[in-house]
């Protein structure tokens, strides 16, 4: 009898004990397909793509985006070209200054501030030369990278 009840016991013990492993593997991604499981950069990028259709409109120097994400390039910022695509659900002005290669004239920002202020655009700005200018005529915040 002792031999049972100590052989049903190390079962008992050896059954969670694999249950606990299983769930840590599946849980922490360890085993995983692809269907089921992304990094998150993988969700992200699903996200811009496919759950929330997001432009980029590009001002400036080229970034190195996905290619799975869509880029309007434009070469001035005009109303026209900060004109949302009805085929995205979302539209971001991302502009590229860090090598100072993206002038904006006083008109320019002027437009800028106002779309971005009546939140038709979310604005990144990227670069240090624009960072006073946008900050005097708004309620911006800055990250210092």
């Amino acid at each position: 009898m002792t031999t049972i009840a100590g052989f049903r016991r190390h079962f008992l013990y050896a059954s969670i004990l694999s249950i606990m492993i299983i769930g840590l593997l599946f849980s922490t991604g360890c085993y995983s397909s692809n269907d089921e499981f992304m990094t998150s950069s993988e969700q992200d990028l699903f996200i811009v793509t496919e759950t929330y259709t997001t432009e980029f409109i590009l001002y400036g120097d080229d970034m190195n985006l996905d290619p799975a994400c869509h880029v309007k390039k434009i070469d001035a910022i005009t109303g026209e070209n900060l004109q949302m695509d009805d085929t995205y659900k979302f539209s971001v002005l991302v502009i590229n200054d860090i090598n100072e290669n993206a002038p904006v004239s006083d008109d320019e920002l002027k437009l800028l501030i106002s779309i971005v202020d009546q939140g038709k655009l979310p604005l990144f700005y990227f670069g240090k030369r624009l960072i006073n200018p946008i900050i005097s005529e708004g309620n911006y915040t800055t990250f210092d990278i």
